[in-house]
């Protein structure tokens, strides 16, 4: 393959996407993650028409299961995502990956987390950006590190073989469709799951609390492993709201400022209480920054749950606070 001789900023990157796809090496790979950063600067984004009306797709796509709104990954549109946020808050989508990729991509994450804690860079762990000013970024590393996470864009490979599965099974296509126009990803908050099952507590939250009440913005996480009610496995609280209101935080016994209390997230449940949806690996879930969920932790569960976090973002409107992956 041979490269053009002038390229826009986005034609090399793509080219470099090409690329590394097709050597699957570790300094293509890493090289490749910071030029999804680097080009971000360089191109002067326009506003797309990601604030235009999206029509709701026809009800019968989209089915109502303990009052969360669900859809079949054939029939994953823009559509159904406009029709979730203003049924629940947020759209389920059945089978979205293939239960086989799940399977390589938890085994993935496996190896990068062994590398992270044993201290072994290369092709699983490179942290990113370590010459860059990304300011608070350490101290968040190691948070991660204690709730059974990892910054995606620290291993190079699995952020290559996320990033192409996204591209396979049809969901970048319908979040540049969302936004109108090329999405990035935060690289604060594209996470690698690995959440054991004897975790304590976990807070509820909304995104928006602490990236910013006014930002355009949608949340994919898949499941890469069976999880939540009826399995053994933590799977995923929400509170089944549309256009939510941001609950208090910081207060009743919350754990952090940017938290909600239970007796809160209660409150905001009104009298049916939380969802706690059964989830099968490939199933991902989609919301914006005012769903209030938290982490499902109870007594008696004896699995892990291995899963994927990405928040997307519009480029023409990319919060200052987050760290621009461009997609």
């Amino acid at each position: 393959m041979t490269a053009p001789a002038v390229r826009t900023p986005l034609e090399g990157l793509d080219f470099h996407v090409e690329h590394a796809d097709r050597t699957r090496e570790f300094p293509v790979e890493r090289s490749l993650v910071r030029r999804r950063h680097d080009v971000f600067s360089e191109v002067d984004w326009e506003r797309g028409s990601g604030e235009r009306e999206r029509p709701a797709v026809d009800r019968d796509a989209v089915r109502i299961n303990d009052r969360v709104a669900e859809v079949d990954a054939a029939d994953f549109t823009t559509g159904s995502i406009a029709t979730g946020l203003a049924i629940s808050g947020c759209l389920i989508v059945r089978g979205l990956l293939e239960r086989s990729e799940c399977a390589d991509l938890s085994g993935c994450i496996d190896k990068s987390l062994a590398a992270r804690d044993g201290g072994d860079r290369g092709p699983w762990f490179s942290p990113f950006g370590e010459d860059l000013d990304l300011g608070n970024m350490g101290m968040e590393r190691v948070f991660s590190e204690d709730s059974g996470s990892m910054f995606a864009a620290d291993s190079p490979r699995v952020f290559r073989s996320i990033c192409a599965a996204f591209r396979n099974c049809g969901l970048a296509d319908v979040v540049a469709d969302w936004f109108g126009g090329r999405p990035a990803i935060s690289a604060r908050k594209c996470a690698l799951w690995r959440v054991r099952p004897d975790l304590a507590f976990a807070d509820w939250h909304q995104d928006g609390a602490f990236m910013g009440r006014d930002i355009q913005t949608l949340n994919t996480w898949f499941a890469l492993s069976d999880c939540g009610a009826g399995t053994s496995a933590p799977g995923i609280d929400l509170v089944p709201v549309p256009k939510a209101e941001f609950a208090p935080t910081g207060t009743g016994g919350a754990m952090f400022d940017w938290s909600v209390s239970n007796a809160h997230a209660l409150v905001a449940a009104g009298e049916q209480g939380p969802a706690h949806p059964t989830f099968s690996a490939g199933d991902a879930l989609i919301f914006d920054e005012r769903l209030l969920h938290r982490t499902a932790t109870r007594p008696g569960l004896a699995a892990q749950r291995y899963a994927l976090e990405t928040w997307w973002f519009p480029t023409f409107d990319f919060p200052p606070s987050q760290i621009p992956l461009v997609f």
